[in-house]
């Protein structure tokens, strides 16, 4: 397994798993907005989902990553002025 495949990144995609747990995160994080809160730890997305802390850091800061990549390269494709 390569370590990219390890993050639950391929290339500029997040692969199945990761998707699907982020979308659990959503769940969590749209509910806590609803009853007030501003911010939530992830041990507590963990205490709702099951899922370990340390995998819900993992898996926040892989889509952070491609979300970076893709702003760049969107950028680049779209950009009008000269640097």
């Amino acid at each position: 397994m390569t370590q990219a495949l390890a993050k639950g990144v391929t290339g500029d995609r997040l692969t199945v798993g990761v998707a699907a747990r982020l979308s659990r995160y959503l769940q969590v994080l749209t509910q806590a907005k609803k009853m007030g809160r501003e911010r939530i730890s992830s041990q507590e997305i963990s205490a709702y989902t099951n899922i370990n802390a340390t995998q819900i850091r993992r898996d926040l800061s892989a889509s952070s990553r491609c979300s970076a990549r893709s702003a760049r390269s969107c950028g680049r494709r779209g950009s009008t002025t000269s640097r």
